[in-house]
């Protein structure tokens, strides 16, 4: 156990680090290696910088784990078993990080969406035009 009261986990690439659906009991810190992120069997994102919370959602939500993880290569988290009231008075440090990374995220996923939608515009647009051009 370290200062955070958490087990240190070794994975192999391919292995699984949380299941989607699973029971929520904590969340973890990546300390080495690479983690994708999948949601009914399609991958999202994958990380591997050090120091990446990850498995907060279901902690913060009070709700089954929210997605699949896989080591993608030889991985080490520090799982830490907790609840959020216990997360926000006990590591403060770890609450602003993870506040942080969960804005960067909807941040960045905003933007991916925003991005998307205008290409399916633009590609409906063009199938619209190339439609009534051939009637």
């Amino acid at each position: 156990m370290d200062r955070y009261e958490g087990d240190f986990l070794n994975f192999s690439a391919g292995d699984v680090i949380v299941h989607e659906g699973d029971k929520s009991r904590g969340f973890y810190i990546l300390m080495a290696g690479k983690v994708g992120v999948y949601k009914d069997n399609v991958k999202v994102t994958e990380f591997n910088e050090t120091g990446t919370v990850f498995g907060e959602l279901g902690l913060i939500l009070n709700k089954p784990r929210t997605a699949t993880l896989f080591a993608l290569e030889e991985t080490k988290v520090l799982s830490i078993k907790t609840s959020l009231d216990d997360l926000i008075f006990r590591f403060p440090k770890i609450t602003n990080n993870l506040i942080y990374n969960l804005a960067d995220r909807l941040f960045k996923t905003t933007g991916d969406y925003v991005a998307s939608v205008k290409l399916l515009d633009s590609e409906l647009d063009m199938i619209l035009k190339d439609g009534y051009e051939d009637v």
